[in-house]
């Protein structure tokens, strides 16, 4: 009884967040549901439309579409570099789509996560959950730490912790399974910081560098930036209170550690680097990405109501850009965590803990609004921030509440009530003037006088399609109510000072209870047999023999293909090469100076010569009657009505074409034209015919010259991701074209002697061979990797 008491003396705080864990998480633990938002494949999309899931007599109804990039990109990638690995294969290059990228250096792809050793042991769906569930978990678990260093109570440090794990940043991108992973370190750096300057405790510095090095390869490395200014910050703040020469030796050492914990990461940081130089993101500025990358004042309200504009899960959003917007303009933290900061901030002059985190909540909010010298700082080239959102700074502004409320919490008991009556004062005056404000405007348009109808230029101008009175008006209600009931349970404890401990934990329960309900009402929870179920559809294509590309055309949406391991020349991810981005633009429009497409590339232009450059064999369309609604024996719409498609498989409503035009994977020229760059895709559009006996490079191939046109044999004898080998017999000097995009990394070796790859018609391989019978590899291996490995090998041996 001793040892089990003294255990739960020590422990209970950790007792209570795997109690957190399992409640909130209780249809993954009991019912076997998976955080996977795999509702969204069956009950949106053909062919798995065309049919009934688990006795649904209708499509099964998804909770939350605006997760659709969990199904449709980031879960694929991982599953399918995760495959790659069991196979004993490095998951460096993805040629499901894009024709071929990287894989290993993608960023989001978080496939150096060190918690990817869950797929070592668990099945992927089993373990990618796992990563979901581990995020708040290990969240809560460090920030309690680091609180608890703040010297405030353990009641308040859990209670921190609650608020940032499940704040509106942490639980809205929880199940996209990257962005948590990178925020979840943030209080272990900052407490390491702590640990480090006051006791030079050079085992947190280590744990500092790990902490630098795994928010790197969690794959997020926006947040890592914000993270690397609040921790700067941190650090200048709790290390200026030594001598100047302490301070010196702490600076050094704080730079040094930063720098070994990058140097750690150079597996992924140099490969990701090198990525995003060669890619379209570099091209895109903040109005191209969204709409939504700034914080718009209106959504302020969101700190106190979450859902005055609506929820995507529940089908009623109605704010500013629509419901993709919802996921970047949510400050949320809590109505009751509010109050608490705004007690803490009350000792904001006598504790300068206090002081640096209100900074840091006011400086984080306003770098997120769009302020014109903050508008103007992101549009600038600095750090790569012309293509980030700026709404990701919130994080630090979610994890400021979170200390602030936690040491509000410690403070309660030595208010008066009048103090604490002023601390209501600015959640109490916003919640009801919003209120009275919509009431009022509900009431004028309702008898003609308000001007905010639905087809309001001033809406128009905020992005913001008509104002839904109900849902705005019906989600200020809870709000009201908690700010009412905690202010009475607040005032128990002022009143009654020996019960402060049960009061503390009543308020905990409040929170739980508000963002609990808040996050259960946000995050789906699917059925297993919903991820990516077979259907005749893939089972047709996966029997097909040879190399061949597909595209989904209006069936399946842009890489949803990858889990059935079939290739594309479309594609869907944050960076992929800036020539193939160029070249779908191009294939689209017919247009030579056509803008290279963003993180969106499908490719659309069937009907182009240059699209059965390709390789794509296969076109998926939907069977539609005279209202365009798809049926079992309708006809595919006139975007596939060409000459050259031929349907060769039907179910349901979905037929798979096949383009009778298509050139084959690889072939064979012994006709090319050298040309720059940019005159390249002008000239490639006027090839027509010739496009499958004439070839365009940059530059002359010394070892080879023009010949007349001769017959040859060729073979693909090997096509792994990373590798490809080819047997081709000739009877003239030429090039061998492969329609695989052009990427730094790949070596060719012709009979096993290293030959150079040229760009071919802009965005492809060809590499020169001489006549007779030739063994031809392309096998991928950047240099930027093999640095990557030797510089992460002598950190950590440095370490």
């Amino acid at each position: 009884k001793k040892k089990l008491r003294s255990f739960f003396k020590h422990s209970w705080p950790f007792c209570i967040v795997i109690l957190l864990i399992v409640i909130f998480f209780w249809k993954f633990l009991f019912k076997g549901l998976l955080p996977i938002p795999s509702d969204f494949i069956v009950g949106v999309y053909y062919p798995w439309l065309d049919y009934k899931w688990l006795g649904y007599e209708l499509a099964v109804p998804v909770k939350n579409p605006l997760l659709a990039d969990v199904p449709s990109l980031i879960y694929p990638v991982r599953d399918y570099a995760m495959n790659l690995i069991r196979e004993g294969k490095l998951p460096l290059w993805n040629p499901l789509q894009f024709a071929g990228y990287p894989l290993l250096a993608t960023f989001q792809a978080a496939i150096l996560n060190p918690l990817n050793i869950l797929y070592i042991f668990f099945n992927n769906a089993t373990a990618w959950s796992l990563q979901v569930v581990l995020q708040p978990a290990i969240t809560m678990v460090f920030t309690y730490m680091f609180l608890r260093n703040l010297k405030t109570s353990k009641v308040s440090s859990i209670l921190g912790g609650v608020i940032y794990a499940f704040s509106g940043f942490n639980l809205i991108w929880m199940e996209y399974n990257v962005h948590g992973h990178v925020s979840s370190v943030i209080p272990l750096l900052l407490l390491s910081i702590d640990k480090i300057t006051d006791k030079k405790n050079l085992r947190w510095a280590v744990v500092f560098t790990l902490g630098i090095a795994y928010q790197i390869l969690a794959g997020y490395p926006q947040l890592f930036m914000y993270t690397s200014f609040l921790i700067f910050f941190w650090f200048l703040y709790r290390a200026n209170k030594s001598t100047k020469r302490a301070f010196m030796k702490d600076c050094f050492l704080f730079i040094t550690l930063y720098f070994l914990g990058l140097l750690l990461s150079s597996i992924q940081l140099i490969p990701g680097i090198e990525l995003l130089s060669n890619s379209q993101r570099i091209m895109e500025g903040v109005s191209d990405v969204s709409g939504t990358a700034f914080l718009s004042w209106e959504h302020l309200i969101s700190i106190f109501a979450p859902d005055y504009f609506g929820n995507p899960a529940t089908g009623n959003y109605w704010g500013r850009w629509g419901m993709v917007g919802y996921s970047n303009v949510n400050v949320y933290s809590g109505i009751i965590p509010i109050v608490l900061s705004i007690v803490a901030i009350f000792r904001v002059r006598k504790y300068s803990n206090i002081r640096f985190f209100a900074v840091m909540f006011m400086v984080s909010l306003l770098f997120s609004l769009p302020i014109t010298p903050i508008v103007k700082i992101y549009s600038s080239e600095i750090l790569g921030l012309k293509s980030a959102m700026a709404t990701r700074i919130l994080v630090i502004t979610n994890l400021s509440v979170a200390v602030l409320a936690a040491y509000g919490l410690d403070f309660i008991n030595k208010l008066k009530f009048k103090d604490l009556l002023r601390a209501y004062y600015l959640p109490i005056i916003v919640l009801f003037g919003v209120g009275l404000g919509t009431l009022l405007s509900r009431i004028l348009i309702e008898k003609g006088i308000d001007t905010f109808s639905e087809s309001s230029p001033a809406l128009e101008k905020l992005g913001i399609e008509y104002i839904n009175y109900s849902v705005a008006l019906r989600n200020l209600v809870l709000p009201l109510v908690l700010i009412i009931f905690s202010l009475f349970t607040l005032f128990f404890m002022i009143r009654y000072r020996r019960y402060e401990a049960y009061i503390k934990m009543i308020v905990l329960i409040l929170v739980v209870f508000e963002l609990f309900r808040f996050g259960w009402k946000f995050t789906p929870f699917s059925e297993r047999s919903f991820l990516y179920p077979e259907t005749p559809v893939f089972e047709f294509l996966k029997k097909q023999e040879g190399n061949f590309r597909m595209v989904g055309g209006d069936v399946i949406p842009i890489s949803m293909w990858i889990p059935y391991n079939l290739q594309s020349p479309s594609g869907y991810d944050a960076v992929y090469p800036e020539r193939w981005a160029k070249m779908v633009a191009v294939v689209n429009s017919g247009k030579a100076d056509a803008t290279p497409m963003g993180r969106y590339g499908e490719m659309e232009g069937y009907s182009s010569r240059l699209f059965d450059l390709t390789n794509t064999k296969y076109l998926l369309a939907l069977r539609r009657d005279s209202n365009n609604k798809p049926i079992t024996d309708g006809s595919v719409g006139k975007d596939f009505q060409l000459e050259k498609l031929d349907v060769v498989f039907k179910d349901k409503s979905v037929a798979v074409m096949e383009n009778k035009k298509v050139l084959p994977r690889a072939f064979f020229v012994t006709d090319w034209e050298v040309l720059s760059k940019d005159q390249i895709l002008s000239r490639l559009l006027d090839l027509e015919q010739d496009i499958d006996s004439k070839i365009l490079i940059e530059r002359s191939p010394d070892t080879i010259s023009k010949s007349e046109s001769s017959s040859y044999n060729l073979e693909i004898t090997k096509y792994e991701p990373s590798k490809v080998a080819i047997e081709i017999e000739n009877e003239e000097d030429g090039l061998l074209f492969m329609a695989d995009s052009y990427y730094p990394g790949w070596e060719a070796y012709v009979n096993n002697s290293r030959v150079e790859i040229f760009h071919a018609n802009y965005a492809y391989r060809a590499v020169p061979v001489n006549k007779g019978k030739n063994f031809v590899e392309f096998i991928y291996n950047p240099l930027s990797f093999r640095i990557g490995v030797w510089l992460s090998g002598a950190a950590l041996l440095i370490l």
